[in-house]
């Protein structure tokens, strides 16, 4: 074999193992991406009587809610009383909101929506200490996109249910 043929050989094969290289690495950032939004779990339900529809959505004591078209974002538990709790994202300004409810929170979610990790503070009921939690957001995205999803199939069902 010539020179030249084996030096286009040698391209052909380090371009074929790059494609494949990369195919790999898809693969594995779509698994990364499944596992990422499997960690959110949703729920979404109707109150027939209220006439409201209601969609959660949580990961460790992190919880977004969707009250018909009111949004808030919660963040720990067993507050002590009348405290403040901070949260931030990644390297953000720090947010605060009493006993960890984020009411009118779309700016807080649109910041979650570009974000990698949510830093929270909040003081413990139990002995007054601080907690301090991190959650991951990765897969928030298309977990929030699937509530909202979820949440248009109830308005459809919900419309249905009315004829």
């Amino acid at each position: 074999m010539s020179q030249a043929a084996s030096a286009v050989d040698d391209q052909l094969n380090h371009l074929i193992r790059k494609v494949e290289s990369q195919s790999q690495q898809e693969q594995a950032d779509r698994l990364n991406s499944q596992v990422a939004r499997a960690s959110w779990r949703i729920k979404c339900w109707v109150r027939v009587f209220e006439d409201t529809k209601i969609c959660v959505m949580q990961k460790n004591d992190l919880t977004i809610m969707r009250l018909n078209d009111t949004y808030s974002v919660s963040i720990g538990g067993k507050h002590q009383k009348n405290t403040m709790t901070q949260i931030r994202i990644d390297t953000g300004e720090v947010m605060e909101a009493r006993e960890g409810l984020y009411r009118d929170a779309v700016p807080v979610i649109d910041q979650m929506k570009r974000g990698y990790n949510l830093f929270s503070r909040y003081k413990s009921q139990d002995n007054g200490s601080n907690v301090d939690r991190k959650v991951s957001l990765m897969g928030f995205t298309d977990a929030f996109n699937d509530m909202q999803l979820q949440y248009r199939r109830l308005e459809s069902s919900a419309s249905a249910q009315n004829f």
